[in-house]
């Protein structure tokens, strides 16, 4: 399975989550499932839930718990930031002790998990501010209402944003028009959407294959049958080259 023509860049994973049915609890394991898929790099953050109000602590533990999964897996995993809204000269300093390190993702920033507030909110753009001077990728979580990113797509057209899922059936259609009409929006195809057949194609026709980037949300979701889906779709090898890697590494400035 792992013998996939292309090189697979997934830019949406959680190290360190187990899912409902207990998957990946086991480190190796959990390499090993996107090796397995034909994942050649990966790239994300840790999550940990709280059922409170999050302090700087617990942010700071999530990015420790990143990097230090980053330093064991140098080649194949990149690491990606929390941030606080809550806490703008500490997510600023993390942001700054990082991108001397080499990190340029932030994200995926998940505000009801890790009660950051609103996108929108002051101390939120005061943080993305400092992303867009140093050219780092922001990738949001956003529910049923995309419309909420809007702030920050146009108070920073230069800021790349990458809307995670696309959801199912008219919630996709609709999230793939939004970003189309800003030039900085792009879409990774983890979540919902891609077990529709023909959302890919569609997507790709709407807005273009350079606005599109492959993430999985593993280990919620199975990385093989989203890599299967992308090759399954009737795309240009050059279409799936985007996808798959071409477009991350752009973005990201990535040799």
């Amino acid at each position: 399975m792992s013998n996939i023509p292309f090189e697979v860049i997934d830019c949406h994973i959680h190290p360190m989550f187990t899912n409902r049915f207990g998957a990946s609890q086991d480190e190796a394991v959990f390499i090993d499932d996107l090796k397995r898929a034909g994942v050649s790099i990966s790239c994300g953050a840790v999550i940990k839930p709280s059922e409170f109000d999050c302090d700087w602590e617990h942010i700071k533990s999530c990015n420790d718990a990143t990097w230090a999964f980053h330093e064991k897996y140098p080649d194949f995993f990149l690491a990606g930031l929390q941030v606080h809204g809550s806490y703008v000269e500490e997510s600023c300093c993390e942001i700054e002790k990082y991108y001397a390190k080499g990190v340029r993702w932030v994200g995926e920033l998940v505000n009801y998990i890790l009660r950051t507030g609103r996108y929108a909110s002051r101390g939120m753009m005061q943080i993305f501010e400092l992303c867009r001077d140093l050219g780092m990728v922001i990738n949001l979580h956003t529910d049923s209402n995309i419309t909420e990113i809007e702030p920050v797509l146009k108070a920073f057209p230069t800021l790349n944003v990458v809307v995670a899922h696309p959801h199912d059936f008219d919630g996709a259609k609709q999230r793939f028009e939004y970003i189309a009409n800003f030039p900085n929006a792009y879409m990774d195809i983890s979540g919902n959407g891609l077990q529709r057949y023909g959302m890919l194609r569609w997507a790709v026709d709407c807005c273009g294959c350079e606005k599109i980037l492959f993430g999985s949300d593993y280990p919620l979701n199975s990385v093989g049958m989203y890599v299967q889906g992308v090759l399954y779709e009737r795309l240009t090898d050059k279409e799936r080259e985007a996808i798959f890697s071409g477009n991350f590494r752009r973005l990201t400035g990535m040799n």
